[in-house]
């Protein structure tokens, strides 16, 4: 039975977060820094996108040298990541920052991240925004899901001949 919830497991996603990232509680007792900004760009850098995030209020936390900070996310234009957040130049946001070695990172990945509101009017005037595709149903998954479905349907076949064959031998006993 567990083989059976492990393949479902697969084909639901494999890079699920924890419940506790949807607790707001969680998310602030796990980050060194809370802060709230805007973000200021966001630059594509092979598999990853660079994004500049410009601090306007402090919640938890030292302030941040040059009240800015550098926060680096997988992806990249046509590159669907699960649990990834994805951020526009001008968006407000509010992060829960944990420090790192070379700076910081999100707590709990995107949902360590809370959009303010549009704050599309403090974005720099003239700024190329870039643009992201985000593939909602992205082929690797589909790909994951019909195996783990192909996968299950084995399983229960090979237990139901099992048990064809287990009853056969105690009949004929």
């Amino acid at each position: 039975m567990s083989i059976l919830f492990s393949f479902l497991l697969i084909g639901n996603g494999c890079a699920m977060l924890i419940g506790e990232c949807a607790d707001k509680e969680y998310l602030g007792n796990q980050a060194s820094n809370i802060i709230e900004g805007t973000v200021k760009s966001v630059e594509s850098n092979g598999g990853h996108y660079d994004n500049e995030i410009r601090v306007e209020k402090y919640i938890k936390g030292d302030a941040i040298a040059g009240d800015k900070v550098m926060i680096q996310t997988v992806g990249g234009p046509g590159m669907w990541v699960e649990d990834e957040p994805v951020f526009t130049a001008g968006e407000r946001v509010k992060l829960y920052l944990e420090k790192t070695d070379s700076g910081f990172s999100i707590v709990c990945r995107a949902a360590g991240v809370e959009t303010l509101g549009d704050g599309k009017n403090q974005a720099t005037e003239g700024a190329a925004i870039p643009t992201k595709t985000t593939m909602v149903d992205p082929p690797a998954t589909v790909f994951i899901t019909i195996a783990g479905v192909f996968a299950v349907l084995l399983i229960v076949l090979a237990f139901l001949i099992l048990y064809k064959q287990r009853n056969k031998n105690i009949k004929t006993k």
